[in-house]
């Protein structure tokens, strides 16, 4: 709940002091203002509720004892001290309980103060895990005793609940550190499909499941009979569902490939497409479906609203899809080449999640004979954007850095719209746990606006020495002449479609 680590040295306890008297003024008085706008807090009622916890004896202002004994007790203070100052600190309105209002507001505004990226979905995930343990009583709030007891049992949890009034004191709090590049900004409206299936687009992503839906059914009926299981429901940020699918039998494809799904919860003559991003097992496959059209806002609220149910009345989950597919080209021998450029925009950098996770699992055992990999990441809306950000620091965390490079393109935000950190929260809903990861400094030497193509594929280029170079893309087709034409003039090899 309170991190001393570095913050038991007298250097910060000197930092502390310096702070307070150039809040102070000449008074060297702290009144509720000063507190505020000093300290950078920017909602009312935890500035307030703060001060309070400072302003000992409640004359409505803080003196230099009162600021520095107070820090001193959150950082050097007994286990009981620091647990009875979090649940205050939490108990906003000083009634002598935690209601789920009062810890969303902190912790929305920690993540605010920390510049953390994050939904708002995320926040409620957080409080209902967090009351989920934490309320015995079922009262829907939490008193002392239930938050000493779940700090007692779990620590490691109640830590990453909640709020550390320490950050809102640390002086590299008000230096903003930003090692970016920038750039002209495209401030130009890019025209964003909802299919999930990049290469199925236009007047194809209107008529493809209407025409697999009258295949099956009249055509070829038994093909349409293949039949699955949800074996695993995840939500992402993003509005990202992670649903894992089990087969009877073992489940043949290859990365980049996808499916036909149907449910008739839903519809019986709907089909949609969605790319298969990772092989669990032989049988067990896993999706990410993206929330953004009305079939999948009925299939979220319906599988929700199913797993209540079924949880209400102890009953196991179950649900199951209908799967045509799998479709796709082979898995183009291009991809086995030593030097790889591959360039996703917007929803199209979905379709490099399955064969990054591949070529992934080949560099960390061995298994290639590529030399370079160098990503592009155009960056047109926030689809997609924390689920592959955190594809991204897997490879980063398996230090492949020597092959894999990725550069990152704000097409249309400024550097000061840009998060320094990026939380990561998926909520496990059959088995309902929650996990948070914290991703950090992935933003560093990022670009805003459009990429100089020929500067950027001419360094690719010269890396290759006598190597073929092959260059990807998946995306709109607004970046697709520049792009084809570019590499032309330098000869490399492009490809759109067949992978």
């Amino acid at each position: 709940m309170i991190n001393t680590s570095k913050k038991r040295s007298s250097l910060f306890l000197v930092d502390i002091k310096n702070r307070f008297k150039i809040i102070a003024g000449d008074d060297q008085l702290i009144d509720r203002t000063e507190f505020k706008n000093g300290l950078g807090i920017g909602n009312e009622l935890i500035s307030n509720r703060l001060f309070d916890l400072f302003d000992k004896d409640k004359s409505g202002f803080i003196d230099i004892i009162e600021f520095t004994e107070t820090i001193k007790s959150i950082i050097e203070g007994d286990k009981i001290s620091k647990i009875k100052f979090a649940f205050e600190l939490h108990d906003l309105d000083n009634n002598g309980f935690i209601d789920k209002k009062e810890l969303k507001i902190l912790i929305q505004e920690s993540f605010y103060e920390n510049n953390l990226k994050f939904d708002y979905f995320q926040i409620d995930l957080l409080v209902n895990d967090f009351f989920s343990v934490a309320d015995k009583d079922n009262s829907g709030t939490i008193d002392y005793m239930e938050f000493l007891d779940t700090a007692n049992n779990y620590p490691d949890f109640i830590n990453s609940i909640t709020v550390n009034p320490i950050f809102w004191l640390i002086s590299d709090r008000y230096e903003k550190k930003i090692n970016l590049k920038k750039g002209k900004v495209n401030t130009k409206k890019i025209k964003m499909s909802n299919l999930q299936v990049q290469d199925i687009v236009g007047l194809k992503s209107l008529m493809v499941p209407k025409i697999i839906s009258f295949y099956n059914r009249i055509v070829n009926p038994k093909k349409s009979k293949v039949e699955c299981m949800v074996s695993g429901f995840n939500l992402l940020p993003s509005d990202v569902m992670q649903i894992k699918i089990k087969f009877e039998n073992k489940f043949k494809f290859n990365p980049g490939d996808y499916i036909y799904l149907n449910t008739s919860k839903i519809s019986r003559i709907d089909w949609h497409p969605f790319t298969i991003i990772e092989k669990i097992n032989d049988n067990e496959i896993m999706l990410q479906i993206k929330v953004n059209n009305r079939w999948t806002k009925k299939l979220h609220k319906k599988m929700l609203e199913t797993f209540k149910i079924k949880k209400e009345f102890n009953q196991k989950f179950d649900w199951n899809f209908k799967v045509d597919g799998p479709f796709g080209v082979k898995f183009n021998d291009s991809l086995e080449s030593k030097c790889l450029i591959m360039v996703g925009a917007g929803h199209g950098i979905s379709k490099f999640a399955p064969i990054l996770k591949d070529i992934r699992q080949k560099l960390k055992y061995g298994k290639h004979n590529i030399k370079t990999i160098d990503l592009y990441w155009l960056v047109l809306n926030q689809s997609y954007f924390a689920w592959f950000a955190k594809i991204l620091n897997d490879f980063k965390n398996d230090n492949l850095d020597v092959i894999f490079n990725y550069h990152t393109y704000f097409i249309d935000k400024n550097p000061d719209q840009v998060n320094d950190k990026l939380l990561f929260i998926s909520k496990d809903v059959l088995n309902d746990k929650t996990e948070i990861k914290l991703i950090e400094d992935l933003w560093n030497g990022s670009s805003f606006g459009k990429p100089n193509w020929y500067d950027e594929l001419k360094i690719n280029k010269s890396k290759s020495k006598t190597s073929k170079v092959n260059l990807f893309y998946s995306g709109p087709d607004n970046f697709y002449k520049d792009l084809k034409d570019t590499c032309n003039k330098l000869n490399i090899n492009f490809n759109d479609k067949n992978f």
